[in-house]
């Protein structure tokens, strides 16, 4: 599984973009990318929320593909599972990381 992730939001509006491949991730996180970010449940998931609702919530710009297929979303913190966020914010960390050369 291929990704490309850029961020907008958040406080002071730092943004983060990268991509990734899940099979040069530590394997843990590897396995729940493939898990969270499953084709049947992106499908599922509301795209946009209300940009009032949170302030200095984060959206998520995603592009996912698999099995030769891609798929571009928008993803706001304030709408999105838990997990979903969580995952998400593992791989913004592991972006910065692979950046700084650790």
């Amino acid at each position: 599984m291929k990704l490309y992730l850029k961020t907008a939001g958040g406080i002071g509006n730092i943004r983060i973009r990268g991509g990734l491949d899940t099979d040069d991730l530590p394997p843990s996180l590897a396995e729940r990318v493939r898990s969270v970010l499953a084709p049947r449940r992106l499908d599922a998931l509301p795209r946009t929320g209300d940009p009032g609702q949170m302030a200095d919530g984060m959206q998520y710009e995603l592009e996912v593909t698999t099995g030769g297929e891609t798929r571009r979303l928008l993803i706001d913190e304030s709408v999105a599972p838990d997990d979903l966020v969580d995952t998400l914010q593992d791989l913004v960390r592991e972006i910065v990381r692979r950046k700084k050369g650790r």
